[in-house]
């Protein structure tokens, strides 16, 4: 038995929400399934997956190198520069990644 968190209910199934690893997943199942707040596992492996495998669309590709590159052009040298320049630090990180929603947008619209 897993344990679930019931997200909602409509018509005929439940929505229901649980940990796999330390990744989440959804899925709709009937509800008489859910006993107690947990559900077979069969029975999860079983519903209609809900939401999309962002995974399968999300192309990033970062290096350490490119983080490291981006902290320095931000001022961030030392442990101390990081530890007053948090804000900065969190930037240069999204810099270095550099992804774009709108490209994830399109990809997970031509899979729909």
């Amino acid at each position: 038995m897993v344990a679930v968190r019931l997200i909602g209910r409509k018509g005929p199934t439940a929505l229901v929400e649980w940990q796999v690893g330390d990744d989440y997943a959804r899925a709709h199942i009937p509800p008489e399934k859910i006993e107690n707040g947990k559900v077979d596992a069969n029975a999860l492996e079983a519903g209609i997956p809900y939401g999309v495998p962002w995974e399968d669309f999300l192309r990033i590709e970062v290096t350490a190198e490119m983080v490291a590159r981006e902290l320095r052009r931000m001022g961030i040298f030392t442990l101390a520069d990081l530890k007053e320049q948090a804000p900065a630090a969190k930037r240069a990180v999204q810099e270095a990644v550099a992804f774009d929603i709108g490209e994830l947008i399109r990809a997970a619209e031509q899979e729909a």
